[in-house]
Order: C-alpha cells, then structure tokens, then sequence
C-alpha cells in the first residue's frame, strides 16, 4: 500500500517542487495557510485542533514539515508570529506524530550556527546568532524527542520558481530589468539545489529503516554569495556588470548573517548514498528550461482575448472599436484578436465570420458546449499566440488609438503586467456615464515589482478593484503559460484575477494612465440581477480581496472586512431596487436615470 505523506507548507518553492516528484507514487496531503496549487487543505497549524482533526482524517505514515516564517528580518522584527509559525506550529505535528508512531522529517536550516569557524558539520554545538535560528534550533529539539525523526539543514536553496524570490530568481529579474543587485562578499555558504533537496527527501522516504537523526543538506561547494551570483551569470550569459560586491554590513538588514557558513554533506552522502549535483550541472538543468520559455515563437505582439456567450449585438461593437484601428499597419501586424465562444445561441458564428473575411488576423473558436465562464478564459488564452494577452470583456470597447498606445508602453516600459485606465459610458458606450476615468493619476505608475504596487496602496480595500477588471488586464503570455495548476481556481469565476496576482507577483508593473477600455457603467442586467446575485458577487469581491490579503502579506480584520462588505450589500440592494422597480414605469425610469447619471457624474 502506497505510504499517507503530510507536506506543510505545500504551496511554498521547496513544497510545491517535492509535492509534484511524490504526487505520482505517493498519496499526498498539501497543507498551507493560504490557498495556492498544490495545496489540498488551508489551515494555520499553528491551530492544534485544527491540525489534529486533519491529521486524524488523513492518518499520514509520514509528515514533511517545510511551512514556517522563513525570513530572517520578518522573524525578528515579529517574534510572537515567528514563535508561533515556527515553534509552536511544530510542537502541534510532533505531538500527533509522537501518539500515532509517524515519521517527521523536518527542513532546518543552517541558521542555527554562529557563522564563526565554518565548514560546519553535524558534531558542531548549534549557536545561532538571530531570532529565525533560534526558532529553528528549539523546533529541532522538539522534533528529536520523537523516536523517529530526520532533520535536514539546506541552504540557501536557488531554483526557477516562477512567483518565488528564491537567489536565483532575484538575479533572473535583476538582469532581465537591468537593474543593479548588491551581492555581499562576506557570506561564505553551500547553496542547495531545491530538486536535489527534493529527490534526497525521495531517497529518505523510500529508505527501509532509515538511520534517524539530524543531517546536514547542502550542496557540494561552498562560495561567498557574490562569487555565486558571479558563478550564475557567467554561466546564464548574463551582464555582470549588474552586480555590486558590498559587505554584509551595507545591506542595512535586520537579521544578524552568519558570515562563514561553509558545511559539509558527507554524513548524508554516506548514509543515504546520496549526491548532490554541481552547480555548473544544476544551472544547465535551469538555463535549459529558461530557453524553452523565452524561445518560443510568435507571431504577433499582442493577442486581444475575447470571451462571449450569447452577447452578439456587444461583440459587434467590441470588435468594431478593434478593427477599426487595422488601418495602421504596424498595429495590424502586431495585434490578432482571438474569439472563444461558449457555444452561443444566438448569430456570434456568423458575426466573427463576417470580420474573419476582412480581416486576417481574427480567430475564431466555438466551444462543444458552455464551458463557463472560468474555462473560456482558460481556453481564450491558450489559443492566443502573442507575446502578450490583453483580456477584454464581450461587451467593452477599445478607445481610438487605444493599440497604437499599448504596443508604444509595451515598447517603453518592457514589464511584464500592465493594468490599464478605463472610463465608465452609458449602455450604447455613445457618452461619458463617469466624470472621471476610474484610476485618478496624471502620469503612468511603473512599479519594480506587482508586490512593490499593492504594498504602495494606503486604502487596501480598494487593491482587488485593479486585478478585478478582466478588460484592463495585459500580461505576458509566458508567464501565465507556466503557472501550475490553473485548474485549482475554475469555478471562482474570477480566475484572472486569482492567477495574475499570483504569477506576476514578483514582475516588473505598470499602470497605464491613459484610459484605453471604454465599459459601461454599472453594467447591471436589471431584469436578471436580483438579492441573491448581488450577494453572489459580493462574495466573490470578498473571496478575492481575502486571496489578495492573504498572497501579499496584508493583515486585515475578518469582522472588519464582513462589516465592509454589510455596508455595500446596503448600498448595492437600494440601487438595484431602484434599478429592478422604479424603471419599469417609462416616466419614472427617464426621471431616475438622469437622477442617476447626474449622481455618477459627481
């Protein structure tokens, strides 16, 4: 029988890698705090009922335990959260291991040595010199009063991982932006390859008996990190240039470092007959996935994504705000438009047909049958072949010049996200609805990072308003391309604004001022849209802000957020009473209409 194993910290860069080299030989239980692939339950172990009743659920023959607050700074500048993640989160796992004879195998780190003599080995006392050591060093000894236990201590573990920042992918971005990275000279370690780490743990597992105890998990050479990042850019091609030899005490940080943290692994080499691979052949393995990516073919820029249903007489306008902008030739050879259709009822087929006999550069793709709403997008974006995607709702327009611009900031600005402005019109998109466009800026707001932008943002209520948009979304097909598990996030019907945040994270950003989208405000479908549909989105709205918070380290209040969303149920019930009664009565509804639009103009 297939052996139960437990992965805490599922969702993380070590997690998600071991979770996809056991899944197919191995039953798995993800467990993180925040809902990401490869997470099949969402819980804070720090909760003892709540892992206990999940654990006696799943009965695991075997516990990885990587979850925890990993950042030095953050574990000393918030020691109560950094004790709880990392003491006591452990505490709950070894107390279920120990009634239920499981093995645990626990990721340390090398923080629990002092930095002093180097080339630590596992015979060396433990003394760590900052609050995330410590934490780590007091959870090994509650881990090693079970009977049967692994302690691993890698280091410095480098790795593509698409929304992590992981060394490696600090550097990848740094390059790829041509921004300079400060690298000290004085940090003496033995980076870890997060595979290699992965398939060790693999050999433990498949290990009959194994020897317990603690180990020392660290790659096979040991440099000091600017001599790593020199190492990875000669190899990668890349522009030393970029990088900035400073010492540890430059940096401004937090934490204390251990300066000389060399180790060696022969203690696990012997045990387990294990070898970790070099770094020349690790960054092969890496270089050779970062080409496939970045060689892929394509024939235009920019893909425009439409998803429709049933929505003809809109389609027509959208596409006709579209194609009338081909006159430009360059933008005609850098723009396809790809249509999916949900299996429509009504003349979408013949619509899209009578624009394909003009215009080459239009696709058109019938689904079988109404895949909903989350799958069209999913499928919309897969058969798009630009660089980039920009989404846009059936019922949208696009501004004159509005392709002219984007390809223009793409050019300037190269990022990888873009949120662009829209203005809100009346039902026919014939006249403004909105005195103003719904970003309230002068200029274009680039931002290093999607993280750097939403941590810039005083009221984070207002955060999910810029990712909730689906026509003002423009991101670098690549990327969406990679992120794992897209499936993990159908039927929140919102799913680009569960996969982007996620994915881009990390990426460079820009919101554009200019508005590009032309909707229609408060595009409600009066006859249709009663108390349960506005709870309905209400909760998604909620839904979302929460998977935002929670992705991008924000703390909030739930009361504070339920008594949020009591106020826009309040205040979204009287305009759709107003909306579902009132305007039945011809007089009535012109009367509440200019009433209305004179209120949204102000």
């Amino acid at each position: 029988m297939n052996k139960k194993i437990v992965i805490t910290g599922s969702g993380g860069f070590l997690g998600k890698n071991l979770y996809h080299i056991l899944k197919n030989n191995y039953s798995i239980l993800g467990i993180d705090k925040v809902d990401k692939p490869f997470v099949d339950e969402v819980l804070d172990i720090s909760d003892r009922k709540e892992i206990e009743r999940v654990l006696d659920s799943f009965k695991p023959d075997i516990i990885v335990h990587l979850a925890g607050l990993v950042s030095a700074d953050a574990c000393e500048k918030y020691k109560k959260l950094a004790y709880r993640n990392n003491v006591l989160a452990t505490k709950n796992l070894v107390a279920w291991a120990k009634k239920n004879n499981s093995l645990v195998i626990y990721i340390s780190s090398d923080y629990v040595y002092d930095g002093i003599k180097g080339n630590f080995t596992e015979e060396d006392k433990e003394n760590p010199i900052q609050y995330y050591g410590q934490t780590k060093l007091e959870s090994e000894r509650i881990v090693s009063e079970l009977d049967k236990y692994i302690i691993l201590r890698p280091t410095v573990m480098y790795g593509w991982d698409l929304e992590g920042i992981n060394f490696f992918m600090q550097l990848y971005r740094c390059q790829r932006n041509e921004e300079k990275k400060r690298v000290p000279i004085d940090q003496i370690s033995n980076p870890t390859f997060v595979l290699d780490l992965c398939n060790l743990i693999k050999t433990i597992i498949e290990t009959p008996n194994p020897i317990y105890g603690k180990y020392i998990a660290t790659g096979k050479e040991s440099f000091n990190r600017y001599e790593f990042a020199v190492r990875i850019f000669d190899y990668m091609e890349w522009d030393k240039n970029l990088l900035v030899p400073v010492k540890t005490s430059e940096l401004g940080q937090i934490a204390k470092r251990p300066l000389n943290n060399s180790t060696s692994s022969k203690k696990v080499y012997k045990i387990f007959d294990f070898n970790f691979n070099n770094l020349i052949y690790n960054l092969g393995l890496i270089k050779k996935y970062i080409n496939s990516i970045e060689k892929t073919s394509h024939q235009s820029l920019l893909s425009i994504c439409i998803p429709t249903y049933n929505r003809a007489p809109f389609l027509k306008t959208c596409l006709d705000s579209i194609a009338c902008q081909f006159a430009d030739q360059e933008v005609y050879n850098r723009v396809e438009i790809i249509v999916s259709d949900n299996a429509s009822l009504d003349n979408t087929e013949e619509l899209v047909s009578g624009y394909q006999n003009r215009w080459a550069n239009i696709r058109y793709f019938r689904n079988n049958k109404n895949l909903g709403f989350d799958r069209n997008i999913l499928n919309v974006v897969d058969k798009a072949q630009g660089e980039y995607c920009w989404l846009l709702g059936d019922d949208d327009a696009l501004f004159e010049n509005a392709l002219k611009t984007i390809i223009a900031k793409i050019t300037l600005y190269n990022c990888f996200y873009f949120i662009c402005n829209w203005w809100g019109f009346d039902h026919k998109l014939c006249s403004k609805a909105l005195r103003k466009p719904n970003f309230n800026f002068t200029d274009d707001q680039k931002y290093n990072t999607v993280y750097d932008f939403v941590h810039s943002i005083k009221n984070h209520k207002s955060i999910v308003g810029y990712f909730s948009g689906l026509s003002n979304q423009i991101f670098k097909k690549a990327l969406w391309d990679l992120f794992s598990e897209k499936e993990k996030f159908v039927n929140s019907q919102s799913i680009y604004s569960c996969i982007l945040p996620a994915v881009m994270k990390y990426e460079s950003f820009c919101l554009i001022n200019e508005p590009l989208v032309k909707t229609r405000a408060r595009n409600i479908r009066w006859e249709t849209f009663g108390m349960s549909s506005l709870k309905k989105r209400l909760a998604m709205t909620k839904e979302g802000m929460k998977h935002v918070f929670n992705m991008y380290d924000i703390r909030f209040s739930n009361f504070g957020l339920e008594l949020f969303f009591v106020k826009e149920f309040i205040s979204q019930s009287f305009i759709n009473f107003v909306k579902k009664y009132l305007l039945r009565n011809e007089r009535m509804g012109d009367l509440v209409r200019r009433i209305y639009k004179f209120i949204l103009k102000k």
